[in-house]
């Protein structure tokens, strides 16, 4: 599984792009095409959304 800050918006690479980096390519997550995102600030601002962060971040993981 591939763990990504999602600005929102236009920024960054799709998953085909991240996907098809030397680097990622070879991972089981490439093959799998495993990628969560989820709001950076959500995840790392560890403020009052910190519980929500873990709550999405378990359900991305492992489903409701």
């Amino acid at each position: 599984m591939i763990l990504m800050m999602d600005r929102m918006g236009d920024h960054g690479a799709s998953p085909d792009e991240l996907f098809a980096l030397p680097a990622l390519a070879v991972t089981p997550a490439a093959e799998a095409r495993a990628l969560i995102k989820i709001d950076g600030l959500k995840l790392l601002g560890f403020g009052p959304r910190t519980g929500e962060a873990v709550t999405e971040l378990s359900t991305a993981l492992y489903g409701d």
